[in-house]
């Protein structure tokens, strides 16, 4: 299989792992009645991360590459900061066991915060290399 086709078949895949993701998020689907940890928005952006990462690999033009990959990088910016300012401590895993569970749901927090300050660093270059 050629690069080509192959990048066109993971392309096709994302996308359409982002739409079923995207219709999960709008109540429609297997998984609408599945208990989710998360808003239905940030369910969505999920999926849109999915759909914009597979336009940038079958983009015709660099500028529309740019411009999803500016769309899906600031889709899991703005995850990481609900997450960083919303998610609920209960669901924060993993760790050091050196610190209280308080102290490492902080780091965490600040982690993601850290992360989502960076992605919008990210995303505004790439739109700005895909509108110029």
């Amino acid at each position: 299989m050629t690069d080509a086709k192959q990048k066109l078949l993971t392309g096709v895949f994302f996308i359409l792992m982002g739409v079923l993701i995207l219709l999960a998020a709008f109540g429609i689907g297997p998984m609408s009645g599945s208990r989710m940890n998360a808003p239905r928005w940030i369910i969505g952006l999920c999926g849109l991360f999915f759909a914009s990462g597979g336009v940038v690999l079958i983009a015709p033009t660099h500028k529309v590459a740019s411009l999803a990959a500016g769309i899906a990088v600031m889709g899991i910016t703005v995850i990481c900061a609900w997450i960083a300012l919303f998610g609920d401590a209960q669901y924060f895993s993993g760790g050091l066991s050196m610190f209280s569970r308080d102290t490492e749901v902080l780091i965490a927090r600040a982690l993601f915060g850290a992360v989502a300050i960076l992605g919008v660093a990210i995303s505004a270059n790439a739109m700005r290399r895909g509108l110029n």
